[in-house]
C-alpha cells in the first residue's frame, strides 16, 4: 500500500555501524529467500492436487514469485546505497528503492486473496448440495471480490486510506460473506472438513495482511520504537518493512498451500469408492446360504 515506503536519498554525512548494516541485509535476505520459497511451493504442488485446484496455486506462485522479485530489489537497492569505509558504512547518495515494495504488495497481496476465493469454488465443485442458488451467490461474491481487488491495486497507488477500507471490505467478503453463502448444517463431516479448514485459513491469512498494514501504519507516525538517531531509525524502519512483508507474503502463501494440499487430501479419502461389485456380493449370498444349509444337520435333501 501506499504506506509501505516511498523512496528517499538517505543523508549525505550518514554512517551505520556493520552490525546495523548486516542485520537489515540479513533480514531482507531472509525476506527474499522466504518468499521465493513458498512461491517454489506453490508452483510444484500442483503435480499432487486435483486438476481443480491447480490453477489456484499457479496463480499464486506465480504473484508470489513476480512480488519476490521487486522485494529483491528493496536487497540490492541497499546493497547500493551504502558503502564499506573502514569500520563503518557510509552513504553513496543513491535512493532506497521503496517503491519496489508497494509494486511487490501490489503484485503479491491481492493474487493472494483472489486464490483463496477461487480455492473456495474449487471447494463447491465436490459438493452436490451446494449446486444451484447457493453456486450462484458464491459466483456473484467472487465478482464482488475481483473488483474490489482490481480498485484495490489502483488505490494503493493514490491513496493508504481508501485502500485500507478496500482491504476491509476484502476480508468481509471473504471471511464473513462468503463462508454464510455457502454453509450448510446438514453436510456430512468429511465435506465440512475442507470448508472449516478454508474458513479459518482465509481469516488468519486476512488478519496477518491487516496485521502487517497495522505495523506500517505505526512505524510511519513513529508510534513504534525506532531510535533517537536518525542510523538507528532507518535501521528499525528497514527491520519493521521485512517483518510486515513476512506477514503479507509469507503466511498467507503458507496457509494457502496448507489449505489446498489438505483439502485435497480430504476429499480424495472421502471420494473413495465404497459400493461392492456384483460379483462380490453374490459370493456373500452363496457363502451365507452355504453356512446356513451346513449350520442345520435337520435339514435333508427334501426338506
Amino acid at each position: 500500500m501506499g504506506s509501505i515506503g516511498n523512496g528517499f536519498t538517505v543523508e549525505t554525512l550518514l554512517t551505520i555501524s556493520i552490525a546495523q548494516y548486516s542485520s537489515v541485509e540479513l533480514a531482507l535476505k531472509l525476506c527474499v529467500a522466504l518468499m521465493a520459497m513458498v512461491a517454489f511451493l506453490l508452483v510444484t504442488s500442483t503435480t499432487c492436487v486435483d486438476r481443480h485446484a491447480r490453477f489456484p496455486l499457479l496463480f499464486g506462485g506465480a504473484a508470489l514469485g513476480g512480488a519476490t522479485w521487486f522485494e529483491s530489489g528493496v536487497w540490492i537497492g541497499w546493497k547500493q546505497a551504502f558503502e564499506l569505509a573502514g569500520t563503518s558504512y557510509c552513504v553513496t547518495g543513491q535512493l532506497l528503492p521503496g517503491e519496489d515494495r508497494l509494486m511487490a504488495w501490489i503484485v503479491g497481496v491481492p493474487a493472494i486473496l483472489c486464490c483463496f476465493g477461487m480455492v473456495s469454488l474449487t471447494l463447491m465443485k465436490d459438493r452436490k448440495e451446494s449446486r444451484g442458488d447457493k453456486e450462484e451467490v458464491s459466483h456473484s461474491i467472487m465478482g464482488r471480490l475481483v473488483l474490489i481487488l482490481v480498485f484495490l491495486d489502483l488505490a494503493s497507488l493514490f491513496s493508504t486510506t481508501l485502500a485500507a477500507l478496500l482491504l476491509l471490505g476484502t476480508g468481509w467478503l471473504l471471511c464473513i460473506r462468503l463462508p454464510r453463502s455457502v454453509s450448510s448444517p446438514t453436510s456430512s463431516p468429511d465435506k465440512k472438513a475442507p470448508w472449516i479448514l478454508w474458513t479459518y485459513s482465509t481469516r488468519w491469512a486476512v488478519v496477518s495482511i491487516l496485521l502487517a498494514e497495522v505495523i506500517l501504519l505505526l512505524s510511519s507516525y513513529h508510534l513504534l520504537p525506532s531510535g533517537k538517531t536518525t542510523d538507528a531509525t532507518l535501521v528499525c524502519s528497514e527491520i519493521i518493512r521485512c517483518i510486515a512483508d513476512l506477514l503479507s507474503f509469507v503466511i498467507p502463501g503458507f496457509l494457502l498451500l496448507a489449505t489446498v494440499l489438505q483439502s485435497s487430501k480430504t476429499l480424495a479419502v472421502g471420494s473413495e469408492p465404497t459400493t461392492k461389485t456384483p460379483s462380490n456380493s453374490l459370493r456373500e449370498k452363496k457363502a451365507a446360504v452355504r453356512a446356513t444349509g451346513e449350520s442345520n444337520p435337520q435339514i435333508g435333501l427334501f426338506g
